[in-house]
């Protein structure tokens, strides 16, 4: 593999659909406006998961990391004019709904979050 594809070919990436945490809360006629808004993460880096406090600073560790791991998303500030990650950023954390959904997802679907106790929850196969 050359060293100018590792980093795009290993990182794992999850796609949030908003409209998913309108329907969690019960708002549909909210999910149905968001219905095709998405955004596409990608996993921390080795220096950001090493530098992640479990406990009281999580959460504002998870915020401060989201702009620069959205790698895709179809937020356009003017018609066929891409918005950036930085503005999307800003939609998402300017919610508390969308904030928790994402940052929930976002960390449940991460490998180090399927982690339990130092060991993967996978059972070796005989």
């Amino acid at each position: 593999m050359l060293l100018s594809e590792a980093k795009s070919n290993g990182l794992f990436t999850i796609r949030i659909e908003f409209a998913a945490a309108y329907e969690e809360a019960e708002q549909p006629e909210i999910a149905e406006r968001w219905k095709d808004a998405y955004i596409v993460l990608r996993e921390l880096s080795g220096e950001e998961s090493a530098n992640l406090d479990q406990n009281e600073n999580y959460l504002k560790q998870m915020i401060s990391y989201l702009p620069g791991c959205i790698v895709d998303h179809n937020f356009e500030i003017s018609e066929g004019k891409k918005a950036s990650s930085a503005d999307v950023a800003k939609q998402v954390l300017a919610s508390s709904t969308l904030t928790a959904y994402t940052i929930r997802e976002w960390a449940e679907s991460l490998p180090f979050g399927k982690l339990k106790g130092g060991k993967s929850e996978k059972q070796p196969t005989s």
